[in-house]
């Protein structure tokens, strides 16, 4: 507070806290300015194929896209395998031609 009492009154006058105020913004603005710029994010990629009408904005590069929807579908794909074995198994267990088999409720 002894810093912002300009005149050396014992008081902080309103200017005098004003003028404060306006310092350490401005010391603020200059270290901000002198930091090193953060690195942007990756640039959005936008595109339409000549042969595909799938229209994706995406924030990462094409190559990490096509790696996340490649184990997204495998994961489908054996997800829906496994529902379907499971299916039939108890298909086959209620309609008594696989003894032992498992009965899921459905």
């Amino acid at each position: 507070m002894k810093a912002l009492d300009a005149n050396r009154d014992g008081q902080v006058s309103p200017d005098e806290w004003d003028q404060g105020v306006r310092a350490e913004q401005d010391a603020l603005v200059r270290e901000e300015a002198a930091q090193a710029p953060e690195k942007p994010e990756e640039s959005v990629a936008v595109g339409k194929g000549s042969e595909e009408s799938t229209f994706i904005l995406a924030d990462r590069s094409e190559r990490s896209l096509l790696g996340r929807l490649g184990l997204q579908a495998g994961a489908a794909l054996v997800g829906g395998a496994a529902a379907v074995v499971i299916f039939l198994v108890s298909f086959l267990a209620r309609s008594g031609m696989l003894h032992g088999g498992w009965i899921v409720p459905w």
